[in-house]
């Protein structure tokens, strides 16, 4: 609760019981989607609007039960750094926890940088 009051975080859902969402029956993901957003709102008194699928798992169906949840975004496991508003649904992310520094740096520099005329060139 003291993290959430803190107003550093962003509290998100990340589901029931983390399962392998697009293996699961649409009701079952459904139940999976939405009450754990309920939990979590009635447990902090918090609006949840964010959503992230477990291991990556997801599918056309268990991405609109995540928008027909009242969810307004949702996160992957691909890597990325570009958000547009056809892809809220979708969000790309960096995932660092497991990264060695040398593997970010190079990250960041081929999805940002361009070598033209040997200097490097941001592209945003």
């Amino acid at each position: 609760q003291e993290i959430v009051d803190s107003g550093l975080v962003e509290l998100g859902s990340h589901t029931l019981t983390h399962p392998s969402l697009k293996s699961l029956s649409h009701e079952k993901a459904q139940k999976e989607i939405t009450e754990s957003k309920a939990d979590l709102e009635k447990m902090f008194k918090e609006k949840v609007v964010s959503f992230a699928y477990p291991g990556g798992s997801y599918n056309d169906d268990t991405e609109h039960l995540v928008r027909d949840a009242g969810y307004t975004i949702a996160l992957t496991t691909k890597p990325g750094i570009t958000i547009s508003e056809d892809g809220l649904y979708e969000v790309h992310r960096i995932r660092p926890g497991y990264l060695t520094l040398a593997f970010i740096k190079n990250y960041f520099q081929t999805l940002l940088f361009k070598r033209e005329n040997n200097s490097l060139k941001i592209h945003i």
